[in-house]
């Protein structure tokens, strides 16, 4: 027995005492060894931050599935807490607050056009694009020119000779204006497009074959034809006289010459009205409205919706929506060689904590790159492929009641998140001392490590059962949505 090994045998025997002599154990585990071994296993044990770490992730996983189950999808828990401080929210109008359905109540055929020749030429351009509004001037287009029947009257229904006009008119509101079946769209072959140009927010050119002839054909915004060709001042009265009852002012011209004009009406949702209101009155967000119409229609619109004029942007491009939503987070715009830098940060001298945290609610292409830019994000679910992955967040009923239903949600998940670290916390804050032996000095008393344990445990599951609770989260906006279909579509 050499180099300390006849020490084993004594060393066992010290270990296996407690087991074969009870009155040998007593005074072993009052030994400070022992005691020193529970404090520490008691400390660990206490001090493991298993509720601390539930605290978040778990409410954040109960939230999103609730979500998920009353058609809200949101991506991620930062979504999550950027909704619950959300101060502004822009609005796109068109298929936003508005049905997206649209139809045309005035067009006029201008310069000598007639619409035989004129409608068939705009149909076929609007054709090649999928906006709303170009697929309402098609279905307009073909309409009028499907119907035959004779020469157009020269009175009107109350007798009264109708006064001579310089202009063509078609309206579908005066459907006893007919118009002979124009043989292009009859025989589609008869108009091939050449060439096809579109112009984000502006309009589309296309270049025709119309009956062996090459023309040139512009359907778009005024400015977009003012390019090419004058617009009289009569034509511009009558302009003024629909965006100021809220249309929208569609404009087309041949070979550079102005052909004609269409005034498109839009539905607003049953549920905007009431939606902007909760929003600035119950939850004091400040709502903008997001548009490429004229001013005078979008007065019209927000008028009607209730949201303050100087929060109406309108005639804003797309690429501009961008623009937009940096203005309202105060953010700042670098410039580099490679172009223009979005950033999120807070102009020089600002305090971050009084950054706006900007929401935008759109559903098509030219929303996608505001949807990105803004803190959060809001797609409805009747909208395009590239807006939907762009968002934050995706309304599948197509409900703007759910952007408030969002809002609600995330407010109720931080409640429950900042419950979480109060309890993780008040838990640690008690348990830690007592496991330390706060009170052995006074009592003799220490926190068993079992006793921990237990403690432990009921701490992490007092956190589970917490954010569990958002299972039984009520939508407080169930029943105005099933109220819609009750109420009768508003116009514009």
């Amino acid at each position: 027995m050499e180099n300390g090994y006849e020490n084993i045998p004594a060393c066992v025997q010290y270990l296996a005492n407690p087991l074969t002599q009870p009155a040998s154990a007593c005074s072993y585990l009052r030994s400070p060894t022992m005691v020193a071994v529970r404090f520490l296993v008691s400390i660990l044990v206490v001090a493991c931050p298993c509720a601390m770490g539930l605290a978040t992730p778990t409410a954040v996983m109960v939230g999103t599935g609730k979500g998920a189950s009353i058609g809200v999808l949101i991506k991620g828990g930062e979504v999550l807490e950027q909704a619950n401080r959300i101060k502004t929210v822009l609005f796109d109008k068109t298929g936003t607050l508005t049905e997206g359905k649209m139809r045309i109540t005035d067009c006029e055929i201008v310069n000598n056009f007639t619409p035989e020749y004129a409608l068939p030429a705009v149909a076929i351009v609007e054709g090649s694009t999928k906006h709303p509004i170009a697929a309402a001037i098609v279905e307009y287009c073909e309409s009028v020119l499907s119907r035959s029947a004779p020469a157009p009257p020269t009175s009107s229904p109350n007798g009264q000779a109708k006064k001579a006009s310089p202009v063509g008119s078609v309206s579908s509101e005066d459907a006893s204006i007919p118009i002979a079946a124009s043989p292009a769209l009859v025989n589609p072959a008869a108009i091939e497009v050449l060439k096809a140009a579109t112009t984000p927010g502006r309009g589309i050119e296309c270049t025709l074959d119309y009956n062996g002839a090459e023309v040139v054909v512009r359907v778009g915004s005024i400015a977009f034809i003012e390019e090419i060709c004058e617009i009289p001042t009569w034509v511009w009265s009558k302009i003024d006289n629909l965006y100021g009852n809220g249309k929208t002012v569609v404009v087309a011209s041949i070979d550079g010459q102005l052909c004609g004009f269409f005034g498109v009406m839009d539905t607003i949702k049953q549920e905007s009205r009431d939606c902007i209101d909760l929003l600035q009155n119950k939850f004091g967000i400040s709502v903008h409205m997001v548009t490429g119409d004229n001013k005078k229609a979008a007065v019209h619109v927000a008028t009607y919706l209730g949201i303050p004029h100087d929060n109406i942007h309108a005639e804003v491009l797309p690429q501009d929506k961008v623009r937009v939503v940096e203005e309202q987070q105060g953010a700042t715009v670098a410039t580099s060689k490679y172009g223009t830098m979005v950033s999120r940060k807070s102009v020089p001298g600002q305090d971050d904590n009084k950054r706006k945290i900007v929401a935008f609610v759109g559903d098509g292409i030219n929303d996608a790159a505001a949807l990105t830019q803004a803190d959060v994000g809001i797609a409805v679910g009747a909208g395009t492929e590239i807006a939907l992955q762009s968002a934050d967040v995706v309304l599948i009923r197509n409900c703007l009641y759910d952007v408030l239903t969002t809002i609600d949600l995330s407010k109720a998940t931080m409640k429950r998140i900042w419950l979480n670290f109060f309890w993780a916390s008040g838990y640690n804050i008690v348990a830690i001392p007592l496991a330390c032996g706060i009170f052995y000095p006074f009592f003799q008393w220490q926190l068993p490590p079992l006793s921990a344990g237990i403690a432990m445990m009921c701490s992490s599951l007092i956190v589970l059962l917490c954010s569990l609770s958002l299972k039984l989260w009520k939508n407080p906006y169930t029943k105005k949505r099933e109220e819609l279909t009750q109420r009768a579509p508003q116009q514009v």
